[in-house]
């Protein structure tokens, strides 16, 4: 994989497209999963917001943070979702626990959706490991990977973070904690109806404590909730 450096500041240097898989550490075993008309993209929300988003859209509204960011994400604006519909690093991770899914509960809904994204150009892979490991370190003092940035810093972390996208068509894994941004020019519609479905398996509605392992990694059917709702199931 190609090594591309990015000088923040000396002497903090951030790798762009080596993964911490690459380093020697544990990745999780997510990986993307193709269809037939694209990529699969699943999103937690709440379900409050349901027939919004069936009728809508999902929306891409959260700019891309970090002080540097590289050329081709320069003023994107991103929404965020998963590979699987529960992944492994959530509950599970051989560095942090079940911090992913502790914070994961603070932020994200309990309603699972799953949507069909044609265009690879815009999705991404990135590597929450960086997040979570300045949430370790805030909490415990202590660092557990590998990074050339300063965790007492967040501008190091949220540029770290981004450092590590990958393209979803290049991706095939190395990221301790993957998740999945698809990105746009400004905030509007990422997904259209048409290609969003609600997931009739609710991982955080079944197991809201965690341990879902038999689910995590894995592809998962997509069926309507209710009849009527629109979306392909590819």
């Amino acid at each position: 994989m190609e090594l591309v450096w990015n000088r923040i500041r000396d002497p903090h240097l951030i790798a762009r497209r080596l993964t911490l898989g690459d380093l020697g550490f544990t990745p999780d075993p997510s990986l993307p999963e193709r269809c037939s008309s694209g990529f699969a993209f699943y999103h937690y929300t709440w379900a409050d917001r349901i027939d919004a988003i069936l009728g809508e859209g999902l929306r891409a509204s959260r700019a891309l943070n970090c002080p540097r960011p590289p050329g081709n994400l320069a003023g994107k604006c991103a929404i965020a979702g998963f590979l699987v519909p529960l992944p492994a690093w959530l509950d599970a991770c051989p560095y942090f626990g079940d911090l992913g899914r502790r914070l994961a509960r603070q932020y994200v809904g309990d309603t699972l959706l799953r949507a069909v994204v044609p265009d690879a150009s815009r999705y991404y892979v990135a590597d929450c490991a960086h997040r979570l490991q300045r949430r370790h370190y805030q909490d415990m003092g202590e660092r557990v990977l590998t990074g050339p940035y300063d965790l007492s810093n967040p501008d190091d972390v949220r540029q770290a973070y981004v450092d590590s996208y990958i393209s979803i068509g290049d991706y095939d894994g190395g990221h301790v904690a993957p998740v999945c941004h698809l990105v746009l020019d400004a905030p509007g519609i990422a997904v259209p109806p048409g290609r969003i479905d609600v997931c009739r398996r609710q991982p955080f509605r079944e197991h809201p404590c965690g341990g879902l392992a038999g689910l995590a990694g894995a592809g998962g059917r997509v069926i309507p909730l209710r009849p009527g709702s629109r979306g392909h199931s590819d």
